[in-house]
């Protein structure tokens, strides 16, 4: 009997030791940062009560859209939302995409990488179609950085189609415009990173030229597009073939074309040209510095002009919105930049939200990939997502731990000696400590959220794949293939085609 009460208890010493390890006692005193009222049974049922009614009166909106937006926060994965919404005003905010009736996953895989890379997602939420990473405007048949079998082998953006079937169509990001994620828009490639001639006559890996370079298929296109945002005007200008877009653009009597905060307020929305504005040889700056350092407009200005211009149209209109550093702040592990681009992005969605009718507008919040980028550490309520969890009673160097983390990055070989001891942590606005020690943080592979409302958004629940973002947005707008869907015609279209039948019969009897 002794005997078995010796194990027993060493049983139950050893499985006490085990749950330390996996749940380990904490010293830290939490302040309250929460109203008392989340401390009784009332607040929650009531809270739960009330948002189970709000979701169950949601309806599956089947009409045909008039209009469909879709925002790309780059880089934005599950984490990204989660921190920048604490950041942004604590743990239960609801952000602007939180507020969207239906969300999914999305995976996100190329056809040849488990972890993706931003021109293959693009061309499959853009043009339906999954390709090879790097490439753009493709099918997987053609490989990177080869052009021998272009032709054949592109396919068309959902802004192609949407143009072709009579809608204003307009382009967003805060990166050059010849990145990735709004190339897929316009242009056919075999290397994302062909910006310019010049680039593609330094590329030494360059297999065959018969592509042509992204800013030439972007001036090309442009006739077609009725909104152009962004950067990398350097591309347009300095060019081997002595060709200058941006002066092409300047006397165009059919262009307004606008190259900074100010002129931008200052346009003429119902004058009927098109509208182009590049802010930046480069990238346009992270959202931090740009308040201070530059004037250049804001993710949700621009966003709210292109609206605002495209709604002339009685025909309706389809928008790409990127905010494309959120993705650079990650990269260099950065995540103060990071997240303070998620809440610029946020709030261009808001105003998505603001300027149009769900009704007949489909709003539609994803991302291309994700990043290595976490936040854990047993961190109290209300702590500071840039500074130290819990401080742990037992840890493998007695230091405490921080609440964000990268799985790799820049970052590792900075901090590997610095002693973290009584709250020692980096400058908010440096690169941050990191897992594993490379020259950027790198993508993720897991799946990514999706936040939808307007007509046809519930198809976006549950696990899709990413090529369905696309799908969708034709399917709801009722163009390229799915123009004679049954929702397609409209009730204004049924009251004309019954007035027809009626007109004919009375006709026929007369």
């Amino acid at each position: 009997m002794k005997l078995l009460s010796f194990f027993i208890g060493a049983h139950l010493a050893h499985s006490a030791s085990e749950e330390n390890e996996m749940h380990p006692n904490t010293k830290t005193v939490v302040a309250k940062t929460w109203d008392e009222k989340e401390e009784t049974t009332e607040f929650w049922r009531s809270f739960t009560q009330t948002t189970l009614r709000k979701n169950a009166q949601k309806e599956n909106n089947k009409s045909k859209a008039k209009n469909a937006i879709l925002l790309i926060g780059d880089g934005m994965g599950v984490p990204t939302v989660s921190a920048g919404r604490i950041l942004d005003n604590g743990e239960a905010h609801v952000s602007n995409m939180d507020s969207l009736d239906f969300s999914g996953l999305i995976k996100t895989y190329n056809v040849d990488q488990m972890t993706p890379d931003s021109a293959g997602t693009a061309t499959a939420y853009l043009c339906g179609v999954k390709g090879r990473a790097n490439t753009l405007g493709v099918n997987a048949a053609v490989v990177k950085r080869d052009c021998s079998n272009i032709q054949g082998n592109t396919v068309d953006s959902v802004l192609e189609k949407a143009k072709q079937s009579g809608k204003s169509v307009g382009i967003v990001t805060t990166t050059y415009m010849q990145h990735a994620s709004p190339a897929a828009a316009y242009s056919k490639t075999a290397y994302r990173g062909w910006y310019s001639d010049k680039s593609m006559a330094e590329d030494e890996d360059l297999i065959n030229d018969d592509c042509e370079d992204i800013s030439m298929q972007l001036f090309k296109a442009s006739p077609n597009i009725d909104v152009i945002f962004g950067g990398g005007k350097k591309y347009l200008e300095e060019r081997n073939d002595g060709n200058n877009f941006t002066q092409a653009w300047i006397e165009d009597e059919q262009v307004n074309i606008v190259f900074n905060k100010d002129e931008l307020e200052k346009i003429d929305l119902a004058d009927g040209k098109r509208l182009i504005g590049f802010f930046s040889d480069s990238h346009l700056e992270y959202e931090l510095d740009r308040l201070s350092k530059t004037n250049q407009p804001s993710l949700e200005k621009m966003t709210e002009v292109a609206i605002k211009k495209l709604s002339a149209n009685p025909n309706g209109y389809y928008l790409f919105v990127e905010g494309g550093k959120i993705d650079h702040g990650h990269h260099a592990a950065t995540p103060f930049r990071a997240l303070h681009e998620w809440i610029a992005f946020d709030k261009a969605v808001g105003k998505a939200i603001e300027l149009t009718n769900k009704n007949e507008t489909l709003i539609s919040v994803s991302a291309d990939h994700s990043h290595v980028f976490t936040f854990g550490g047993y961190a109290p309520r209300g702590a500071s997502l840039f500074g130290l969890g819990a401080d742990f009673v037992d840890t493998y160097d007695n230091e405490s731990v921080f609440v964000i983390g990268y799985g790799n990055g820049p970052g590792f070989d900075d901090y590997l000696d610095v002693n973290i001891e009584n709250g020692r942590i980096p400058d908010i606005k440096r690169t941050w400590p990191t897992a594993q020690q490379t020259d950027s943080e790198t993508h993720a592979g897991e799946d990514v959220p999706i936040f939808a409302s307007g007509p046809w958004a519930h198809l976006l629940t549950g696990v899709n794949e990413q090529t369905l973002v696309a799908d969708v947005a034709e399917f709801a707008l009722c163009i390229g293939n799915y123009a004679n869907e049954e929702h397609c015609s409209s009730g204004e279209e049924l009251a004309r085609a019954s007035i027809a039948i009626w007109l004919s019969i009375i006709l026929y009897f007369h």
